[in-house]
């Protein structure tokens, strides 16, 4: 029993570092070095960007917060469902949706973005089922649907 706790909290931690740095490493480098900021303003709301140090350092502990309790929700889930190893897939495809959540006015960039780096995705087995930006949506995000062999 201590074993498998141990397990829990490894994964829950390496996941948690490892999702949220790159996450917003990422996150960082296609929005600006401010984006810790636009975090910190789901909690604070608009005054958020015009904090300082308090509020940038505010917006990366909630953005570990998030990929923490998501690292962790991820771990007891799956340690719940040990029995779907023993299902067997008719197909070694697997499909992921992402979902970009836009600063106002970087979409545009955003969806350029994906053009050139399509050819790269393709060359690494990644196949760009496509993306959009839903026109109906009050928020503003791009959506990128692709597939990939786990063969």
């Amino acid at each position: 029993m201590q074993l498998r706790r141990r397990q829990a909290l490894l994964a829950i931690t390496v996941g948690g570092l490892v999702a949220g740095t790159l996450d917003l490493a990422q996150a960082c480098i296609l929005f600006g070095p401010k984006i810790p900021l636009a975090i910190a303003g789901g909690l604070l709301g608009p005054q958020a960007f015009r904090g300082g140090t308090g509020t940038y350092i505010l917006g990366i502990l909630l953005h570990f917060l998030i990929a923490f309790t998501a690292a962790a929700a991820g771990t007891l889930i799956s340690s719940h469902l040990t029995h779907l190893q023993e299902v067997k897939a008719e197909s070694n495809r697997v499909f992921e949706l992402d979902i970009y959540h836009a600063v106002p006015g970087k979409v545009p960039a955003l969806a350029e973005r994906f053009r050139p780096a399509s050819k790269l995705q393709t060359q690494h087995g990644l196949q760009v089922v496509g993306y959009w930006i839903p026109q109906d949506s009050p928020v503003l995000d791009l959506n990128l649907a692709l597939a990939y062999s786990t063969a």
